[in-house]
């Protein structure tokens, strides 16, 4: 957030929280990339973001796909992070009773390698999960606030 407002100062219309601002505020976008999942209380959450005057709601990089429900547990430079695995359409509904409306659905597909550094996440869903849990995309959804 700190470099985003830096690199952004001089642009009044575009900010970077770290927390919840006042509810009284307005916003073109609210977006999460690749950072949902670790959200414990995801749910809450975007219940308290839909009190905000937005127009879109956008998730990039969402792990969310053709595949069950679940939480795991990542390894992340020695420390066990909590991550949320959804089924899309499940996702879509429960963030629909929210106030918004899905205007758009992509895939981010198995062949362009899902990757963060030289991991593959695909490959190690792949390996890891049976097939009920098995992730062969990640998703971008753009919701429009139904107040617009």
């Amino acid at each position: 957030c700190k470099v985003g407002n830096e690199k952004f100062k001089d642009d009044k219309k575009v900010h970077f929280f770290e927390k919840l601002p006042a509810e009284n505020n307005n916003f073109d976008i609210v977006h999460f990339g690749s950072s949902l999942q670790y959200i414990e209380d995801w749910e809450d959450l975007l219940k308290k973001l839909c009190l905000y005057n937005f127009k879109y709601l956008i998730f990039s990089d969402l792990p969310a796909a053709d595949n069950e429900t679940f939480v795991t547990t990542q390894n992340y430079y020695g420390d066990k992070i909590p991550v949320n695995f959804w089924n899309v359409k499940q996702f879509i509904s429960k963030v629909e009773l929210l106030g918004v409306k899905l205007i758009f659905n992509s895939r981010y597909a198995k062949d362009s390698k899902i990757k963060h550094g030289d991991i593959d996440h695909i490959e190690v869903i792949e390996r890891t999960f049976n097939d009920s849990y098995k992730l062969n995309y990640f998703s971008q959804l753009i919701f429009r606030s139904t107040k617009y």
